[in-house]
């Protein structure tokens, strides 16, 4: 498996299913959200951030994921899926953040994880007009 991400839309009751397919998911807890303002007078901005691990001597970023802000004709409930692998690494650092209309969002760890060479996880927004991600992760060398 190589870096890659993938966005789809879901009902709320598919964000359920997901749950029950992922029985292992471990829901991260979300740091902080702060409410941001310039992204649309019509509309509230919230930047929400995950973090699993922290940065340590003589890691690096390996893979990032950065989106334009998508503005929606709805509230929707986007999802990404995000995965990385690559031999010869061990995760150290996972820093997700998200602006979208609402507050309302889960991120869950659906395989891999720290020291690990792999990581998998999916993000969900829920009843938001737009949606903007940026997501990085850190690794060793081995």
């Amino acid at each position: 498996m190589v870096p890659a991400y993938s966005l789809t839309f879901i009902s709320p009751s598919e964000a359920e299913k997901f749950l029950k397919e992922n029985p292992n998911a471990i829901r991260l807890n979300r740091e902080n959200t702060t409410k941001t303002d310039g992204v649309n007078r019509a509309l509230d901005a919230y930047q929400l951030n995950w973090t699993l691990g922290t940065r340590i001597t003589n890691d690096a970023l390996r893979y990032e994921t950065v989106s334009e802000l998508m503005y929606f004709g709805a509230p929707s409930e986007p999802k990404l899926d995000v995965q990385y692998a690559k031999e010869g690494t061990a995760v150290t650092n996972v820093v997700i953040a998200v602006v979208q209309s609402t507050t309302d969002a889960s991120c869950y760890l659906t395989s891999g994880g720290l020291g690990k060479n792999n990581i998998a996880f999916t993000i969900i927004g829920y009843d938001t007009w737009f949606w903007k991600w940026d997501v990085k992760v850190y690794a060793l060398t081995l």
